[in-house]
C-alpha cells in the first residue's frame, strides 16, 4: 500500500503511525515543513501543488527507490521527516530520512 507500519512507544493507544513508502508519495507535509516556500511565490495554486510534487518526486527518487520497505518489518528504525496530522489517532509521515 505504500504505508509501513510503525511502533512508537509512549503513543496513546489506537494512535496509528505510518511512513510513507511509495511508489506514490501523497500530501504537502514537505513543502509546508521547509518553511521557505510560500503560496506568495508562485502564479497560481496549481504551481504551488506542483512544487510539492516536486519535492515529492525527489523524495521517492533520492530515498525511497532502494528501500527495501518489507525487509524492516521487525526491525527498529528512525525516522526523520514530516506530517501534516490530520487526526490525532493517524499520523502518516512523510520521510527524509530512514535508518
Amino acid at each position: 500500500s505504500g504505508l509501513l507500519p510503525v511502533t512508537v512507544k509512549g503513543l496513546p493507544d489506537g494512535t496509528r503511525v505510518s511512513v510513507q513508502t511509495g511508489p506514490a508519495i501523497n500530501g504537502t507535509a514537505l513543502r509546508d515543513a521547509v518553511g521557505f516556500i510560500t503560496f506568495g511565490q508562485f502564479t497560481n495554486q496549481v504551481e504551488y501543488a506542483d512544487a510539492a510534487t516536486a519535492l515529492n518526486n525527489q523524495l521517492r527518487d533520492k530515498l525511497l527507490k532502494g528501500l527495501d520497505a518489507a525487509g524492516l518489518e521487525g526491525k527498529q528504525i528512525s525516522v526523520t521527516g514530516a506530517f501534516t496530522l490530520l487526526t490525532p489517532q493517524t499520523v502518516t509521515i512523510t520521510p527524509v530520512a530512514i535508518s
